[in-house]
């Protein structure tokens, strides 16, 4: 995602069980920190990842769901 006004204060990364909605661990970086967001799970388990980026608008707080990923193993 591209934020060229400078909104976004920081991103939200969740570990889900592949169902979606049981949560396995949540990390939250600023964008200047940048990327890979690595996470330590225990392997042999089904999972998906989800990202939310949460933007200032100047107005209002806003989380903007970026979606889930395909399910890993």
């Amino acid at each position: 995602m591209k934020d060229i006004h400078g909104g976004i204060e920081e991103y939200e990364y969740t570990v889900y069980a592949a169902d979606g909605k049981t949560v396995v661990q949540t990390r939250r970086v600023l964008p200047q920190d940048g990327e890979p967001m690595v996470f330590f799970l225990p392997s042999g388990t089904k999972y998906v990842f989800g990202v939310k980026a949460h933007f200032n608008d100047n107005e209002k707080q806003v989380i903007i769901d970026l979606g889930f990923s395909n399910s890993v193993q």
